[in-house]
């Protein structure tokens, strides 16, 4: 071999031992060790104790499959308890020769040649890494290397640095290699850091993770107080006011009718919540007047005089001589009961009007008694902001919060009491979850997910049943949203644990959702962040101002 060719030979070893120690999960290293039969070019030690052995050939010339299987019997001789034998070629090779060794793990003993059957048993253990020869390509994959690197250090600098670096670290491991000593990865690495540090220290930039945390509500960051914030008016809504509309046309329909028995002229006692009306619906009866309890009446007038401002007349209330006649289902399958009404075409299509109008208003009403019970809770809108010089992973967020402060869990979360409005909320883009976090504009993202939208088909038969799937499935898309940790572990603190996978330089990223909780007086928030490549945690203050 030519002193020319001796040179790239080394230069090409260097090269690879930069590659592959850079970001690899080593112990230790050793660079032109001292073997029996001086066949192995790199050693490397791994956590488990096992050892890579390795040998790095460049040539001009395309490598031939007998020379490779050579190599390999020779690094089994020279070192036979490795874990792992690999040679690194540098060079050319046929397509036939790239594909045996890059499949040798599935090949059949008949496939080796007959001298080199004895590594047939050992197959798994081999390796062999086709390389460009070309030193410009493997300088680009080692710049590559090193901005790894230099993320997993919070190491900051640009390009032409990188490029400078990435040669000088291949004179250090020339330097290495020749005392061929093992060298531990933690001390190749404070000797490339310390290296860089002295040789480049105007060039680069030692970046620590920062990261702060905010309130952001109607467009304002406040760093240290906010005032109390409620859920925002379901009166706002598509949802209200389409059911709301619907009431109104309803019941300005139904106050058209006039028929000229007035049935409401009948007695009844008003104190009686408990009237035949309201009872007998889960009995048979037959050709029984349709006369409404002066319960239902009483309900009905505050809802409309709540939602409309309007009350109605006696008429309203009034069917006429309509009769209806009730049968129940016997046997399985089970099917509805079943309600007959009698009379006139007009005053059976004044009962189908109110009973349409009834179940309408109900949902109304319960909409919005489920609304004032959130709008009781108050929501810390928190955001968090990457005030760091580069992108960060792996981001663990933990707020303590006073034990007197009520946090209100996924599972403590109101839900209406009536199956059409649980359904019309059961949706990613309804009112309701759009109201519990923050929505992406210009300066805030979205929380980024761990986990997909929960699917759930309602398969129910029965009323109750399909109630039963679409609780269930309100309750998981709280979850979804939800989506903390709570423990309990600190004396007199609540812990709320949230996750963020990464986050860019300034980037500012909302919370999964607002937090929900119940407090009348003021209380502070303590917070602790911690980073993947951050070991130091990232502490600070927000304080919440309750309502005078």
């Amino acid at each position: 071999m030519s002193g020319q060719e001796s040179i790239r030979g080394y230069l090409f070893q260097s090269l690879i031992a930069v590659l592959k120690s850079l970001n690899g999960d080593w112990n230790s290293i050793c660079v032109e060790p001292k073997t029996d039969y001086d066949k192995v070019d790199i050693i490397w030690t791994f956590p488990d104790q096992s050892m890579e052995i390795s040998q790095v050939k460049s040539s001009i010339n395309n490598f031939r499959t007998n020379d490779i299987f050579q190599w390999l019997q020779n690094l089994t001789l020279d070192y036979s308890a490795a874990k792992i034998y690999s040679i690194y070629l540098v060079g050319n090779s046929s397509h036939s020769t790239k594909l045996l060794f890059n499949s040798i793990k599935d090949k059949q003993e008949t496939e080796f040649p007959e001298k080199f059957k004895s590594l047939h048993k050992i197959k798994n253990r081999l390796r062999v890494y086709f390389e460009p020869n070309n030193i410009e390509t493997l300088e680009d994959a080692l710049v590559a290397g090193i901005d790894k690197f230099f993320f997993s250090k919070d190491i900051l600098t640009d390009y032409p640095t990188k490029k400078l670096i990435a040669n000088g670290m291949v004179n250090q491991i020339i330097k290495i290699s020749t005392l061929g000593k093992i060298v531990h990865k933690n001390e190749f690495e404070s000797h490339l850091l310390d290296w860089i540090l002295y040789n480049y220290s105007e060039q680069v930039t030692l970046n620590k993770a920062n990261f702060q945390l905010q309130f952001y509500h109607n467009k304002v960051f406040s760093k240290k107080i906010i005032s109390d914030i409620k859920i925002a008016d379901i009166k706002n809504s598509n949802l209200f006011s389409s059911k709301k509309q619907k009431v109104k046309e309803l019941f300005e329909k139904i106050s058209k009718y006039d028929f000229k028995v007035k049935t409401f002229e009948k007695e009844f006692d008003i104190n009686d919540f408990s009237t035949f009306s309201t009872l007998k619906s889960s009995f048979e009866y037959s050709n029984e007047p349709v006369v409404i309890s002066n319960y239902e009446i009483k309900l009905i007038t505050r809802g409309l005089k709540k939602l409309l401002n309007v009350e109605p007349e006696k008429e309203f209330f009034n069917f006429g001589e309509l009769k209806e006649t009730k049968t129940m289902s016997i046997g399985f399958p089970l099917t509805p009961n079943k309600t007959t009404l009698i009379g006139s075409e007009i005053e059976k299509e004044k009962k189908k009007l109110y009973k349409d109008f009834y179940w309408k208003i109900n949902e109304l009403l319960d909409l919005m008694d489920f609304w004032k019970k959130l709008s009781k809770l108050s929501l810390l809108p928190i955001v968090i902001t990457n005030t760091g010089k580069q992108h960060n992973e792996e981001i663990r967020v933990q707020l303590s919060i006073p034990e007197n402060v009520k946090v209100i869990k996924s599972k403590k979360v109101p839900i209406p009491k009536m199956f059409q409005n649980i359904e019309d909320l059961n949706s990613d883009n309804s009112f309701l979850f759009n109201s519990l976090k923050q929505n992406q504009n210009s300066v805030v993202n979205e929380y980024n997910p761990r986990n997909i939208i929960p699917q759930f088909i309602n398969f129910g038969m029965f009323g109750y049943e399909r109630k039963g799937q679409e609780e269930d499935k309100f309750r998981s898309m709280l979850n979804y949203y939800f989506d903390y940790n709570y423990y309990y572990d600190k004396p007199n603190q609540t812990i709320i644990e949230c996750y963020f996978k990464e986050l860019n330089t300034n980037e500012t990223m909302a919370f999964p959702s607002y937090i929900l909780v119940k407090s009348h007086t003021d209380f502070t928030i303590d917070y602790e962040i911690t980073c993947k490549n951050e070991p130091e945690k990232i502490t600070g203050t927000l304080t919440y101002k309750a309502s005078s």
